[in-house]
């Protein structure tokens, strides 16, 4: 906050060669958002699907090793897989559920911490 600036302008007001331990959080910064994407991603699919008519918690007993199969299977989609665990077709449910992730962390980037702040006010305050 003292010097108003991103991650490169701040380390490199203290020192120029410190520049690069700027450029390297935002590295780490985006490849953190990178992995954690697909995994909320993965998270909005489970999420919706619980909503469909062919609900797989409808079940009368789900032994955890179905739920595992479950999540494997249609969540992330592990049958697209080849022999050489190399995929063999997109899973278009995942996909959207990407752009949706990218659209969110978008708006959350785009519209700052009084936005976020707005929306997680609201949203913290309903009951489960």
């Amino acid at each position: 906050q003292h010097f108003q600036l991103g991650d490169v302008g701040c380390f490199g007001k203290i020192h120029e060669r410190l520049r690069g331990v700027g450029l390297a959080s935002i590295a780490c910064g985006y490849m953190l958002v990178t992995y954690y994407s697909m995994l909320l991603a993965w998270t909005f699919n489970a999420f919706f699907a619980s909503f469909r008519a062919d609900n797989f918690w409808d079940q009368d007993e789900v032994s955890g090793t179905e739920a595992k199969e479950y999540f494997y299977q249609n969540i992330i989609g592990m049958n697209t897989l080849g022999d050489d665990l190399m995929p063999t077709r997109l899973v278009w449910m995942n996909v959207f559920y990407s752009l949706l992730t990218w659209v969110v962390i978008y708006c959350s980037v785009a519209y700052g911490l009084e936005a976020t702040g707005k929306v997680t006010y609201v949203t913290m305050g309903f009951r489960l």
